[in-house]
């Protein structure tokens, strides 16, 4: 029996041991952690890294929409609140189910229920995914008209990747954006350089400038006179900085 590593976020004494006396029926769950405010519940999921979570939203320290954003690990989410108002909110953040208090005892068990089915979906799509990683393609999440989308690209669909302070946007080649029904052909995150390196340098994608990551196979030209490089499906002429010049030039060497 596979065991699901829970964590509760909930700050009102009585909902706490409403959810821990009524979690101990389940004997594939165990409560590994309560904590009573937002700061302290986002530091102990990022280390503990538990499968589910139960978060109240009116919470001291940050709220629970607050500290979601501040996870870097992804489990199951059932939101519990005294307060309907954060019904649409909750559903942003993709949550397994949303409970209003005073919990009555069938409404938590069809929020278990869904949770469950949401974390086997999840540990089978974790599967697939590794495959996929494994096989070369890059997954890129992204919200789109209020709605988060997620993909895997082949290395070969992304253009180039620009930085505009905390964003990135992905350029995408034409056959992308038609699949997809793009006005037009880019993504933009939530994400800083730093974090474009981390996942996306090694996929064939060259830092020519501290704002662009560029797809070598797609280089049209290379301008000497401006140091400047132009792509496939794209106006833009993309500039080489000059900490990376030197790196490119040996690079484009190799290639030619």
């Amino acid at each position: 029996m596979t065991i699901i590593r829970t964590i509760i976020i909930e700050d009102e004494a009585a909902s706490l041991f409403f959810l821990k006396e009524a979690l101990a029926r389940y004997q594939e769950i165990e409560v590994i952690g309560t904590f009573g405010d937002g700061i302290e519940g986002a530091r102990e999921i990022n280390a503990l890294k538990p499968d589910l979570v139960f978060v109240d939203i009116e919470i001291p320290g940050i709220n629970g929409f607050q500290m979601l954003q501040k996870l870097e690990h992804e489990p199951v989410i059932i939101f519990c609140t005294g307060h309907k108002k954060y019904a649409l909110d909750a559903w942003e953040y993709d949550a397994a189910d949303f409970i209003i208090k005073p919990i009555q005892p069938d409404r938590f068990s069809k929020a278990i229920q869904k949770a469950l089915e949401d974390i086997n979906s999840r540990q089978q799509s974790r599967r697939l995914e590794k495959q996929k990683l494994f096989a070369g393609l890059i997954e890129i999440s992204w919200i789109e008209n209020g709605y988060k989308k997620s993909r895997f690209f082949a290395a070969d669909e992304v253009l180039f990747i620009k930085s505009d302070r905390d964003y990135l946007i992905i350029y995408l080649t034409p056959g992308v954006t038609e699949e997809l029904g793009m006005v037009e052909n880019q993504i933009i995150l939530k994400k800083t350089m730093k974090d474009a390196l981390v996942h996306w340098e090694k996929f064939n994608l060259f830092q020519v400038h501290k704002s662009y990551l560029i797809n070598l196979s797609k280089i049209t030209n290379w301008n000497k006179s401006d140091k400047s490089i132009q792509m496939q499906h794209s106006e833009m002429a993309i500039p080489i900085g000059r900490a990376y010049y030197k790196s490119f030039q040996t690079i484009w060497n190799e290639m030619i």
